[in-house]
């Protein structure tokens, strides 16, 4: 029979005694401790003017006329050319040379010898009439200089270009590389996900990039931020990019819950805050990280609880407890179970053989053999009367009398008969059974939703439920559509868009389209 986590919902492996996902000991196991150490050149086609300067705008010719045949001299139509409005003209302000003067020359390629000899004999006729000018004309003024051919390439052009090399950039988007396959995963966590290689672990990013090196013994979850490493066995906090801001000196070290993380120091614990600082003294035998304020504590066998500022709350008495949840921490003493508040009160009678932690405002509850469900006051919401019992989800329990599973709702009435081999929790209006063998989906009022056909089966998660046909798993959506192919050995739960998978010896992860960011072969 599968198993699922009481706290979590999350699929258990076989002999399992904890949950992988959230830490809740199986069947009531008692709350353990911390887990242990382990510019370009000017255009060669642009044309540079001959060193004859023309002269100064403000001069007039004298009566003094040059041959007819000069003055009536036309280029022929090619040597019109003018060049192309990117390259060089002339400003307005500047030189307004004389008709004779805005020839432009041809390309030099592709001129035939006669329009060569036609060029020159132009170009010597216009140099005999500015010679007759200079020398009738009198004192020469200085002659306006023409500007460098280099502003021909603008500002504008090369911003242009630029601009268009960005835009191209931004539309490439870099090519990530993805690590993996790799010999264990752990679920995402802000952002970031563990991955063992070899005996080491480091860290991949959402891309499937592995952002942090597998250099490290052993590796913890992020949380606020931070994630706990160890190194040549020592434990440092280091943060996304891999920068160690706690320095590798602690023995033992846990997850930040609220600013504060647990950590092991000369055989004794401790806690500290984000900077590193001790905020609660290394004065305790054992300690646990903090839940909803409170952290259990151990001194002389006993437990208790104490505050975020080391004040104890709940003096050490009792022989076991489970951490505080809606309000409520279970606590044991001799071999019986019950339940007391923040301030210690005894809300719960200590009377029952067993206990579960309150979700959705109800705990489950074992007395004489047979277990109930009871509310946050202790009130009865299921008799002790179930051989079997599990965690309330959407207002329905699934029970279970002489091997026969149903529903009952949080005021004991029976809403789905007691007919199928199995029933499980559910989520998003659908509960998993089985029946003959098979697994499928029933909404509320009992209705077939998703036909019994499956070998295995998980409650509904991200939208997605784990699934299998024959021996490999994969994730059907909730009309039963396969969304991601069964191929695979073993599956989790999607966590923040991404979920685990194994094929074979090796690991990776895909996404709710059933990309593989990680491949696992």
């Amino acid at each position: 029979m599968i198993m699922f986590c009481e706290n979590c919902g999350k699929q258990l492996n076989e002999g399992a005694k904890f949950c992988l996902a959230c830490g809740t000991a199986v069947e009531a196991e008692p709350a353990q401790p911390a887990p242990p150490p382990v510019q370009p050149p000017p255009p060669q086609q642009q044309y540079a003017p001959p060193p004859v300067q023309p002269p100064p705008q403000q001069y007039a010719p004298p009566p003094v006329q040059p041959p007819p045949q000069q003055q009536q001299y036309a280029p022929p139509t090619q040597q019109q050319y003018a060049p192309p409005p990117q390259q060089y003209a002339p400003p307005p302000q500047q030189y307004a040379p004389p008709p004779q003067q805005q020839y432009a020359p041809p390309p030099k390629k592709g001129l035939s010898k006669n329009m060569l000899l036609i060029i020159i004999i132009a170009a010597a006729a216009v140099a005999v009439v500015l010679i007759l000018v200079n020398v009738l004309g009198g004192q020469e003024e200085p002659v306006a200089e023409e500007p460098p051919v280099e502003v021909e390439v603008t500002l504008e052009d090369t911003e242009e270009e630029n601009t268009v090399e960005e835009d191209i950039e931004s539309v490439i988007e870099p090519v990530v590389e993805p690590g993996g396959p790799y010999d264990e995963v752990a679920s995402f966590n802000e952002g970031m996900a563990r991955v063992k290689l070899g005996d080491n672990w480091g860290y991949i990013d959402t891309s499937g990039a592995e952002v942090i090196p597998a250099i490290y013994y052993d590796a913890r979850d992020f949380s606020d931020g931070l994630a706990p490493v160890m190194q040549d066995n020592k434990y440092c906090f280091i943060d996304k990019a891999g920068n160690v801001v706690i320095p590798l000196k602690y023995d033992n070290a846990g997850r930040f819950v609220d600013g504060i993380a647990l950590v092991l120091l000369d055989d004794m614990w401790g806690y500290i805050d984000r900077d590193g600082n001790e905020v609660i003294p290394f004065i305790f035998e054992k300690a646990y990280s903090f839940s909803e304020g409170f952290a259990g504590l151990i001194q002389d066998g006993k437990y208790g609880f104490m505050d975020t500022e080391g004040n104890t709350a709940i003096p050490p008495q009792y022989d076991d407890f489970y951490a505080f949840s809606e309000g409520r921490a279970g606590v044991m003493l001799g071999d019986k179970w019950g339940f007391v508040n923040s301030m210690g009160e005894e809300i719960v009678s200590i009377m029952y053989e067993e206990v579960s932690n309150f979700k959705e405002g109800c705990a489950r509850v074992k007395l004489d053999g047979k277990w109930g469900m009871i509310d946050l006051d202790g009130n009865t919401v299921a008799p002790p009367h179930y051989d079997q019992l599990r965690n309330i989800s959407e207002g329905l329990i699934p029970v279970c009398v002489d091997e026969k599973w149903g529903f009952v709702n949080d005021s004991n009435m029976e809403v789905i008969p007691l007919m199928y081999e199995d029933a499980g929790f559910f989520k998003d209006g659908l509960g998993w059974v089985k029946l003959n063998g098979k697994f499928g989906f029933i909404d509320k009022t009992n209705t077939e939703i998703i036909p019994r056909q499956f070998e295995g089966i998980s409650m509904f998660v991200e939208g997605v439920a784990q699934a299998r046909l024959t021996s490999t798993w994969g994730y059907i959506d909730h009309t039963g559509e396969i969304v991601i192919d069964m191929i695979y050995d073993e599956t989790d739960y999607f966590n923040e868009g991404f979920a685990r998978v194994r094929l074979g010896e090796k690991w990776g992860f895909v996404d709710l389209t059933g990309k593989e960011i990680v491949p696992v072969s």
